[in-house]
């Protein structure tokens, strides 16, 4: 396993972005107003930086790794934060980013697992 943490909370406006395949994920020490837009989850604990086609398991769903923005892992260590882009792009387009497959998104749940192996 590379990456393993569990959902804790959802912000009320986290699923503001599902129009643009987008959730941005915080730990659960976010804040400045981010948690309302965020899912809140444990800090992750990571045995490696995540790549390029990796798989991120959430639920029952699973998902390609397509890209790694260039400060994705060093925010995810530190805060708990990424932003899970569900397009496909093979380019992060901003560098806090992690772009899984073009495909429906999880559902969000309190106590769900999410790794990426």
């Amino acid at each position: 396993m590379v990456c393993e943490m569990t959902v804790t909370g959802q912000g009320a406006s986290a699923l503001d972005f599902v129009e643009e395949k987008l959730l941005m994920l915080f730990g659960d020490s976010a804040g400045n107003g981010v948690e309302e837009y965020s899912v809140r989850i444990t800090l992750p604990v990571i045995t490696r930086d995540i790549a390029v086609s990796d798989k991120l398991h959430w639920g029952d769903r699973e998902y390609r790794v397509t890209a790694v923005g260039d400060e994705a892992m060093e925010t995810l260590r530190l805060l708990g934060h990424c932003t899970l882009r569900f397009d496909g792009s093979t380019e992060a387009v901003l560098p806090g980013s992690i772009h899984l497959e073009d495909a429906e998104m999880p559902e969000i749940a309190i106590g769900s697992k999410i790794y990426f192996d």
